[in-house]
Formats: C-alpha cells, sequence, structure tokens
C-alpha cells in the first residue's frame, strides 16, 4: 500500500496493485466526511479465527465472508501477496505472475501495508500457477493453504476454484507506530470499503458508478487512476471499488485537480471544466456511498 522511497514508475506500480493508490507520506493524510464512521462496520466485529504467533492473526467479520489477515511484519505479507497483487490490479502486468527477479526489484523499492482480494481472483492466481508449474514461494504456498482451511479456495484436481464468494483483506501490524496516529483506522476503512464491495455492495456500487457519472467522467477517474498508481484502467470493477473507497479521500480529489495534468503518457488531458463537474459531484456521490454503507453498521441496541 505505500511506498516509502522515491515515487519511481516501479514504486507508482506496486503502490498500485497492493490496494491503496497514490498515497505519499502520513501526515498528508486526510479524509472526507465522517471518515471513521465506516470503521463501525469492523471493529468490535472481528472474531479471530487462526494464530500464528509471529506470522499472522486472521479474523472474520462477524456476520460477513470477509477475512481480514494481520501480518507481523511487512516482509511476510510481502512474499505472501506482492505477486496476487500485481496479477490482479497492475496496468502493465494483469494476468500475469512475475518472476522472482523481478518481484525482487519491485521490492527493492517499496514496502505495504494493504491488500484486498476477492475468492474468484485468488483462484485465477492460483489456478495459472498451477497450470504452468509456477514455482510458488513458500509464504504464497502458506496463504493458499490458508484460503483452503478458511474454506475461500477449494482443490479441484490441478486447479483451485472460488468455494464461495468471499474476500481477503490484510494488513501489516503496527502502522500508528510507524506512520502515525490514525494510520491504520484510514487504511482499515480503505480495505473494509473494498471487502464490503465484494461480499454485499457490488451492484450497487456499480450502479452509483453508472448512473452518477458520464462516460467521460468515469475514463477521467480511470486515467488519473492510471496515471498515479498504475492501476489497470480497463478494469471497471477495480475502478469502480477504487473510486468507491478514495472517494472519501480528500487526497483523491487534489489527484483530480492536479495529478491528471502530469500523465505518464502522451494520452490527451480531459477539459478542466469536465474535471471541475466531476469535483462538484463528490460530495453527492459520498452521500449515497454512505446511505449504501449505513445500511451495514450495526443498530444500537439499549440496555
Amino acid at each position: 500500500m505505500r511506498c516509502h522511497v522515491r515515487q519511481t514508475e516501479w514504486c507508482l506500480l506496486v503502490l498500485a496493485v497492493l490496494g491503496l493508490g497514490a498515497l505519499a507520506q502520513a501526515d498528508g493524510i486526510a479524509a472526507g466526511p465522517e471518515p471513521s464512521l465506516f470503521s463501525r462496520n469492523y471493529e468490535g466485529r472481528l472474531d479471530l479465527v487462526v494464530r500464528e504467533p509471529g506470522v499472522l492473526d486472521a479474523f472474520q467479520v462477524r456476520g460477513y465472508p470477509i477475512y481480514f489477515v494481520e501480518y507481523a511484519t511487512a516482509a511476510i505479507q510481502s512474499e505472501s501477496l506482492d505477486r496476487i497483487g500485481i496479477f490482479v490490479e497492475s496496468d502493465r502486468y494483469h494476468g500475469k505472475i512475475l518472476a522472482p527477479q523481478l518481484m525482487k526489484k519491485l521490492d527493492e523499492e517499496a514496502l505495504f501495508d494493504g491488500h484486498d482480494y476477492d475468492s474468484v481472483d485468488l483462484a485465477r492466481f492460483y489456478s495459472l500457477a498451477a497450470r504452468y508449474a509456477i514455482r510458488l514461494h513458500p509464504m504464497e504456498i502458506h496463504m493458499r493453504d490458508l484460503l483452503i482451511r478458511l474454506g475461500i479456495l477449494a482443490r479441484q484436481g490441478e486447479q483451485y476454484v472460488a468455494k464461495r464468494t468471499a474476500a481477503l483483506l490484510t494488513a501489516v501490524r503496527g502502522m500508528d507506530e510507524r506512520y502515525g496516529a490514525g494510520t491504520r483506522r484510514w487504511v482499515l476503512d480503505h480495505e473494509f470499503r473494498h471487502g464490503f464491495y465484494f461480499v454485499k455492495l457490488r451492484d450497487e456500487v456499480h450502479a452509483i458508478w453508472e448512473d452518477m457519472l458520464t462516460r467521460e467522467e468515469r475514463k477521467i477517474i480511470a486515467n488519473t487512476l492510471r496515471r498515479t498508481a498504475r492501476y489497470n484502467p480497463d478494469d471497471e470493477s477495480l475502478m469502480e471499488r477504487e473510486f468507491h473507497a478514495m472517494v472519501f479521500e480528500s487526497r483523491f480529489e487534489e489527484d483530480l485537480q492536479s495529478l491528471w495534468t502530469r500523465g505518464l503518457d502522451t494520452e490527451a488531458q480531459p477539459k478542466k471544466s469536465d474535471v471541475d463537474d466531476l469535483l462538484d459531484k463528490l460530495p453527492e456521490i459520498r452521500r449515497a456511498f454512505m446511505e449504501l454503507e449505513e445500511r451495514l453498521t450495526p443498530k444500537e441496541t439499549g440496555p
């Protein structure tokens, strides 16, 4: 999720495919209206299902097939999930399982805190690796076995299938200590929005994406996400779920206002008036998303 070194193209690529887009330093993070209210959808509702001391803790959101893995170190998380992130979300390498030599170069330039995937994409990654006899890192195998243990994946012959609709979310322990108070909550709000998108809100988020944005506005968002974070702009589900999470972050508005003018290629820039019209729509879109999310929030009960 987070990049600690200069934002080279490599850094931007890996930043993008690990779940939180163009994020710089923690003191530059700011969120939109009521940024902590969404945490009621997971804090206090995470039931421990697996504990591996020194490696990871795995939790399930009560009542939902959403699993959150908190790793002891960034290195363990990277070994477990970085290649999956690139396979799922990269603009350049989506659908590919990169060689260890290239992964080593990427990992030398970036460090991450968050991942988010649905069960179908996880099954695609492990099936492709099995089909072509791609050698997996021991921690990738460990993650595969954990996903089977949790009932997210199942093996069918030499392939893997999604046993059910489910979401895998991960982060690294100690984010507040490393980056400043409030970082963990900010990261988890983003990641758990993806989790609920995967298992509960996909159709509703898609409807907002289609109905409240014009085709040109969707293109502006997709190009902004690609240029700032190297997401695959042709993956509509990726675009709409990242928009769903990022629309609550003021940095996303800054990206729309300024970063889109510094493209990574020669594609024509959108008109400023079109970007301004999109920015004017964001408060209404945030309210629409918050209405969806309010339905997930547990109701307060009296004494």
